[in-house]
């Protein structure tokens, strides 16, 4: 656990110069932003059970952006729609999703990024064994230029 937060920590640190090195956003520009992009993360976030019971990695990979990338609580990460629609598909080849949720813990805008946190839970069956994982979640979201917000990193731990 402590080097995934020694990891998110360099990461974070990563973002947070990134969002520096753009302008500034005003709090009014930053609730703008929010306001903007949150039916967006709002409807990925309601599409991700669904679509994790379905098996259905397609989907899962369309709110990452074509160079997203996918950082797994063990430290493995993924990069691209394709590479993160490969790691839903391998993850359901091992096991079933039965149940689950994803809670949203936060947003908040810097720059042009917006940061989202949460908690997660996964029910879930591989050969016949019930298990359950849970773990926090960051997500760093960006408007692409055709309008629509993606995820450009999303870290679990």
């Amino acid at each position: 656990m402590r080097a995934s937060l020694v990891k998110l920590a360099c990461l974070l640190s990563g973002f947070a110069w990134a969002a520096g090195t753009a302008a500034a956003a005003s709090p009014a520009d930053a609730d703008h932003l929010i306001a903007e992009a949150k039916p967006m993360i709002d409807k990925a976030n309601k599409d991700w059970l669904p679509a994790m019971e379905r098996q259905d990695a397609k989907e899962l990979a369309v709110p990452y952006a074509a160079n997203g990338i996918f950082l797994t609580a063990t430290g493995e990460s993924f990069v691209g729609r394709a590479a993160i629609e490969r790691l839903y598909q391998d993850r359901f080849a091992k096991a079933r999703v039965l149940d689950g949720e994803l809670i949203e813990d936060g947003l908040t805008a810097q720059g042009p990024l917006i940061y989202e946190w949460g908690h997660a839970r996964i029910d879930s069956e591989q050969a016949g064994q019930r298990s359950t994982r849970a773990g926090a979640y960051l997500t760093v979201w960006r408007r692409e230029p055709d309008g629509v917000w993606r995820i450009i990193r999303n870290l679990t731990f």
